[in-house]
């Protein structure tokens, strides 16, 4: 190859052409290519010396990957790109990728994505060889079988990412970025998905409209916008068969892959949370997070916040983004403590009215099969959200009953009194707002059982003082008693906080019926001595 970058006569290809096997065409164009010579004067000598062997000269004008190997250089990057592909290498990058940051071989395939350590790439691919050219101890050009896996993870043109990232409906990611993302589980295409509509409408919104709008458009954010947090979590609560995991099923096969059904609470909450890095609809069915400080904090985090922290079995923690959009499914009474102030969850009570029949949810589902999940999805897609606000979510009697329902005791107990109108034990017949204290204390006890067992005394009376109730003792005698602000007044103040059922008509304490009731008028009474709020 030297002799012949400074020399062009007959003679010097003779030299060359003595020692001549068709075989020795390919290697050759490759080295000439390398060391500098341009494709029509390398193809030109090749054929010349062919010619003067007597051999005819077929070339693919590309350069075997031997050439490095060959001449112990680097490869011209514009020669490299410029090759014709090889087939080895075309099979493996399709399915096969490297991965910088991990460290590892990305395994693609149907769709699915999974992480090799290289030592075990090797061994999937140990019973397979690559001939490659090389030369032997003379120094001639020979065909030699190589590992393919090492072949690959050597060659200049292998697939390669710096990191992979999930960025839902982004087709251009950045540079050296693989994006996990497969896009949506079916192609968009207009056909009939009535039958699931009117399971949402009829079924799961019971038949009401306002909340029917919202999920819907809420489902039409979450296609519309897949890379974004859900903002409100929709909580489904209806008895066995009624028909919360046709609906998730249905609007999961939209996402394909990147729904996830789960039915154990623990894979939310526990120590392991990686595969939740790569999901946008997540379906938790017979989820019961009630009377759990983690999981309530843990929900909030993952209905809003755009950073997602956990880790994979054996991998490092990380901090991925967060593109998930939560559907919880429970028969139970109590499906999660809910705050009085809540905005993350839109809480339905699914309609009974459908509960196990057959009939009716395998038509539902005949239609997902027959393209409704690909006409759902045009129809989302199409939908238009124009001033939609997916965190102004109606208030619904469900989510009134989850807030009542997670009320502390102290706020249960408060709330029965309210209901009732009438204060407990009461030595003042005529003095309905007064209550004895211990007696009063006592029925809150007792109402709450062991959960206020570490509270004293002047705890519970504390929180009392707090809805403006007023400790008094009068003169001569020794019982205190309490007194409480107007019915009518703690029913306003109270809706303030919580949700407030249809109270009844009572405006005070005790029977309003009774005219010879007092209005707590302490000018007929002894003036007590001692007045102080707790």
């Amino acid at each position: 190859a030297h002799l012949l970058e400074f020399s062009k006569t007959t003679a010097l290809l003779s030299v060359v052409a003595a020692n001549w096997t068709p075989e020795c065409a390919q290697p050759l164009y490759g080295v000439l290519c390398a060391k500098g010579f341009r494709h029509e004067k390398a193809d030109q000598v090749v054929r010349d010396v062919g010619s003067i062997a007597g051999h005819r000269v077929e070339l693919t004008k590309s350069c075997p990957d031997d050439v490095s190997p060959l001449l112990n250089v680097g490869v011209p990057r514009d020669w490299i790109e410029s090759r014709e592909p090889d087939a080895d290498l075309t099979a493996l990058n399709e399915e096969f990728a490297y991965v910088i940051d991990e460290g590892a071989v990305m395994r693609v395939y149907d769709g699915r994505r999974v992480t090799m350590k290289v030592e075990a790439f090797k061994n999937a691919l140990r019973n397979q060889k690559k001939d490659v050219w090389t030369r032997d101890r003379k120094g001639k050009p020979v065909l030699k079988p190589v590992p393919l896996a090492d072949w690959w993870l050597e060659h200049p043109l292998r697939r390669t990412y710096d990191r992979c990232e999930f960025l839902p409906g982004r087709t251009a990611p950045p540079r050296g970025v693989f994006n996990t993302w497969g896009g949506f589980g079916v192609e968009p295409r207009a056909g009939d998905c009535s039958l699931f509509k009117a399971l949402v409408r009829d079924v799961i919104c019971s038949g009401n409209i306002v909340h029917f709008r919202y999920l819907w458009r809420w489902m039409a954010h979450c296609v519309q916008h897949p890379g974004q947090p859900g903002q409100v979590a929709i909580v489904l609560h209806g008895g066995q068969g009624t028909g919360k995991g046709s609906f998730a099923k249905y609007f999961g096969k939209v996402f394909g892959l990147c729904f996830m059904p789960i039915g154990n609470s623990a894979r939310i909450v526990g120590q392991f949370t990686g595969h939740l890095h790569d999901k946008v609809l997540l379906f938790v069915d017979e989820a019961v997070f009630a009377d759990d400080r983690k999981a309530k904090s843990l929900l909030k985090f993952l209905t809003t916040e755009e950073q997602l922290d956990g880790r994979a079995m054996f991998k490092e923690a990380a901090t991925v983004r967060n593109c998930l959009h939560l559907i919880l499914g429970s028969n139970e009474e109590h499906v999660l403590d809910v705050s009085p102030d809540d905005r993350r969850y839109f809480v339905l009570k699914v309609s009974s009215e459908r509960a196990k029949d057959a009939k009716y949810f395998g038509a539902v589902a005949e239609e997902l099969h027959n393209g409704g999940a690909a006409a759902l999805l045009h129809e989302l897609l199409a939908e238009d959200l124009s001033g939609f606000d997916v965190r102004a979510r109606p208030e619904t009697a469900a989510l009134a009953a989850q807030k009542e329902l997670g009320l502390s005791p102290q706020d249960a107990w408060f709330f029965d009194l309210l209901k009732a109108g009438v204060l407990p034990a009461t030595s003042w017949p005529k003095r309905p707002r007064r209550s004895e204290r211990k007696a009063l204390l006592d029925s809150m006890r007792q109402s709450a059982g062991v959960r206020l067992s570490s509270k004293t005394d002047a705890d519970l009376a504390r929180y009392l003082a707090s809805w403006g109730a007023v400790e008094r003792k009068p003169a001569g005698s020794s019982v205190r008693y309490i007194l409480m602000p107007e019915l009518g007044e703690l029913r306003i103040a109270w809706a303030k906080r919580f949700p407030a059922p249809q109270w009844d008509e009572l405006a005070m304490w005790g029977d309003a019926s009774d005219a010879s009731l007092d209005d707590e008028d302490d000018e007929g009474d002894q003036e007590p001595e001692d007045r102080r709020p707790f």
